[in-house]
């Protein structure tokens, strides 16, 4: 009866824990697919469609996505000194100054996944995944904390992000 009963266990722990993987996963997939992010009261995070410009001024809420795909190489090349690398927790540049609204792109070197926090709203990205995103925030100027999460070690204040009106 006592081999019955650690098997029984056995069992009841590995079953746990594929829910709880299976949990994460989900959790990540919906976080990943929203569309606006709040941080705090004030901040707002919107995550974009990576899109070619059809005739507008640039990135913005006029573009509509084009039906080919662009390349990594294309969207790094767009997002010249609008661009923030992460690797390993690292983030470069880590101290950077942006207009209110501006699009940027966050963009995961590391091959494992990485979850950074910026004002305490999670962001989780797969190894080498990159998104685009807007930053801003209603009462400019506004100074955005960034902590990073890799590998279950949380690091603080990896990086500042200086919002101007």
């Amino acid at each position: 009866m006592n081999k019955e009963l650690k098997s029984l266990y056995s069992w009841l722990a590995i079953g746990g824990l594929v829910v709880l993987v299976a949990t994460y996963f989900i959790v990540s997939l919906i976080q990943s697919r929203q569309d606006n992010l709040v941080f705090g009261s004030q901040t707002h995070l919107q995550k974009s469609e990576v899109a070619k410009d059809e005739g507008g001024a640039g990135f913005g809420p006029e573009v509509v996505k084009n039906s080919q795909p662009v390349g990594y190489e294309e969207v790094r090349d767009s997002y010249i000194g609008r661009r923030i690398q992460l690797d390993n927790c690292m983030l470069d540049p880590n101290t950077v100054t942006y207009k209110n609204g501006t699009k940027v792109m966050l963009d995961n070197r590391s091959s494992e996944p990485t979850e950074i926090k910026i004002d305490g709203k999670a962001i989780r990205f797969w190894g080498y995944e990159y998104k685009i995103v807007t930053l801003y925030n209603t009462t400019a100027p506004h100074t955005l904390d960034v902590d990073c999460e890799y590998l279950g070690e949380v690091q603080y204040n990896v990086a500042r992000i200086l919002l101007q009106p």
